[in-house]
């Protein structure tokens, strides 16, 4: 069942990794796998198709997104809670 400890979070992580490094035109399946070191096939055992990876990896995403904006903001409110997230990214 492919390289031990391949899951889908892994599999998630990794296409966020080379989408935001390389960008949307360099992501492919078998560029993935090259990554994680396992065949394209592997990669099917944890996803359905390439369309389940891009919404697990835009979950995921999300989901970082949401815990970034929460650290910056803190107990902050209105105004200040979303300076606080602009300074955060700048």
């Amino acid at each position: 069942m492919g390289r031990k400890g391949l899951n889908r979070e892994c599999i998630a992580e990794k296409t966020l990794e080379i989408i935001s490094e390389k960008g949307m035109s360099a992501f492919s399946l078998r560029s993935l796998a090259g990554e994680l070191g396992v065949k394209t096939a592997s990669l099917y055992n944890h996803i359905k198709n390439i369309n389940d990876l891009y919404y697990e990896a835009g979950i995921r995403a999300i989901r970082d997104m949401e815990k970034y904006m929460n650290e910056a903001v803190g107990e902050k409110k209105r105004d200040e809670a979303i300076c606080a997230v602009f300074l955060r990214l700048s």
